[in-house]
């Protein structure tokens, strides 16, 4: 084998070009796909009974037909509910669709008139791998359409007693940073 001067520069790059295996993002790419899926990220938010906003989380646009998804924990229960899309625009949800709290999720339906609305392409988390880079977007302590980069820290398997209906519940770990 030949030896590589670590100091040269063309070396340097065709050794990194060699072992990324997205281990690092291209530049510019978290950014690029932010700009590409911001149509689809909303804010949710829950109106309490005195009409004043409580709790506040994240979700996306699964379907452009108006079906959002979220966690469940963001909408509680037995209150309004409404999402906000980048933009400013406003739309009170018109049903809960759907719910688990097993897996701590929610699908909510707005109904956006005129609105075109785009549709976040859901992956295959079974393609998922240990290592594999993500990023994240949400509202973490209310703060608003938040990006971060992180990585799949690993997939397991919780033990049988953590869930009441399934031995083989998994889960992703991820490590991603949720600054204030």
């Amino acid at each position: 084998a030949e030896e590589i001067d670590p100091f040269d520069a063309a070396a340097k790059a065709a050794l990194e070009a060699e072992s990324n295996g997205g281990i690092f993002f291209k530049p510019g790419e978290v950014k690029n796909l932010t700009e590409k899926i911001k149509p689809a990220l909303v804010t949710v938010r829950q109106i309490g009974r005195d009409g004043n906003r409580r709790g506040i989380g994240a979700g996306f646009v699964v379907d452009k037909s108006g079906l959002i998804v979220t966690n469940l924990h963001v909408i509680g229960e037995g209150r309004s509910v409404e999402v906000e899309f980048e933009d400013g625009v406003i739309f009170p949800v018109t049903e809960v669709r759907a719910w688990d709290r097993n897996y701590d999720l929610a699908v909510l339906r707005i109904e956006s008139g005129d609105r075109k609305l785009s549709a976040l392409e859901i992956g295959d988390s079974g393609a998922l791998e240990q290592g594999q880079l993500i990023v994240g977007y949400g509202a973490p302590l209310g703060l608003e359409f938040s990006v971060a980069p992180g990585v799949v820290s690993a997939i397991r398997k919780l033990d049988p007693g953590f869930l009441d209906e399934t031995p083989d519940y998994e889960m992703i770990q991820i490590s991603m940073p949720i600054e204030q």
